[in-house]
């Protein structure tokens, strides 16, 4: 049994590398991703942090203008609305956005189809999945 516990400390060990997932030098292939499915959400409330329902949101990508808002189901939206939480970036993107960030812009419409809200967001992938490089998820509207 010692040395059972023995080998699972040196092969954790030896498996430790100092290089992020986001390492240029880091050649992708070399890791074993988990098979979770990452999304990184934004919670949209007003200033009594009461969650907002949108009745349209828009995500895009800011260079290029291209729309990148996931589609859903009338069933996710309405617990989208009733959580006031809205995906931002997935990683349906992670290969696209591998190793590099971007700027996307996140956009919320009321039932008059009126703006209001509008957030900028860095985010990008590693090797294996998205994550947020600059933001906060929680919006506040006024």
């Amino acid at each position: 049994m010692p040395q059972l516990v023995i080998a699972a400390i040196l092969i954790s060990l030896l498996s430790c590398s100092d290089k992020d997932d986001n390492d240029p030098g880091l050649d992708c292939g070399q890791l074993a991703c988990t098979e979770q499915f990452v999304t990184i959400m934004v919670s949209v409330e007003d200033q009594t942090g009461t969650p907002v329902a949108l009745n349209s949101f828009g995500v895009t990508i800011i260079d290029t203008e291209e729309d990148i808002t996931r589609e859903v189901n009338d069933d996710e939206y309405e617990i989208m609305k009733t959580s006031g939480s809205y995906p931002l970036f997935g990683d349906e993107y992670s290969s696209t956005y591998q190793k590099k960030t971007v700027e996307v812009n996140f956009k919320g419409f009321d039932e008059d189809d009126q703006e209001i809200v509008s957030v900028d967001f860095k985010v990008g992938a590693d090797c294996c999945h998205v994550y947020l490089a600059e933001g906060k998820t929680t919006i506040i509207t006024e």
